[in-house]
C-alpha cells in the first residue's frame, strides 16, 4: 500500500479513532498518543493491509488493543472526575436537586467498568452497538445487556434519590 492509498483509507477515520480512544483512556494527551501510535503501527503493516477486508474495523481493533495495553502498563483505573465528590445523599443536600446532571455523572461513575464505558460510548459518543463492539471487543448481544443493566441501575438509583 502506498502513502496516497494509506491516507485515503485511514485519515478519514481519525476522528472516530480519537473518540474511541478517548472513551477508553479518558485523557486527551494519552488519546492523541494512542491514535498516533495506531497510525504508526498501521503504516508499519501497510504491506499486509491490502489483505484486510475492512480497514476501518482493523484500525479500531488495533487502537483498542493499544489502549488496553497502555492501561495495563500504567495500571490506570477508569474513574470519573467526580469521584472526589461526597456521597450522593450529601451531595443533594449541599447542592440541591437542580444539579441533576452532576448526580447522574456520579451515578455513572459508580457503575461497573464495562457498563460505564459502554453507556458513555452509546449516549455521549452516539456510537452504534456494532461500533461499540469493535471498540470494546464485546459482542453486540452483550452490549445490549450491559446497556440495559446500566440504564436500569441509573434509573432505579436516581428515582431513589429523587424520592428522598
Amino acid at each position: 500500500m502506498d502513502a496516497a492509498t494509506f491516507k485515503r483509507e485511514f485519515l478519514p477515520i481519525s476522528k472516530k479513532l480519537y473518540v474511541v480512544a478517548f472513551r477508553l483512556l479518558e485523557n486527551h494527551q494519552d488519546t492523541e498518543d494512542a491514535v498516533q501510535e495506531t497510525f504508526t503501527k498501521l503504516w508499519a503493516k501497510r504491506k499486509e493491509l491490502s489483505q484486510v477486508s475492512n480497514s476501518e474495523a482493523f484500525a479500531v481493533v488495533t487502537l483498542r488493543n493499544l489502549c488496553l495495553d497502555f492501561l495495563r502498563a500504567k495500571k490506570m483505573e477508569f474513574t470519573d472526575i467526580d469521584d472526589n465528590l461526597p456521597d450522593v445523599e450529601n451531595f443533594i443536600s449541599e447542592m440541591g436537586k437542580h444539579d441533576k446532571i452532576l448526580i447522574i455523572r456520579k451515578l455513572i461513575a459508580n457503575l461497573p467498568d464495562m457498563q460505564r464505558k459502554i453507556i458513555k460510548l452509546k449516549i455521549w459518543d452516539n456510537l452504534s452497538d456494532t461500533e461499540i463492539a469493535q471498540a470494546t471487543g464485546i459482542g453486540t448481544g452483550n452490549i445490549r445487556v450491559l446497556l440495559w443493566r446500566a440504564r436500569k441501575t441509573l434509573k432505579d438509583k436516581f428515582l431513589k434519590i429523587e424520592m428522598q
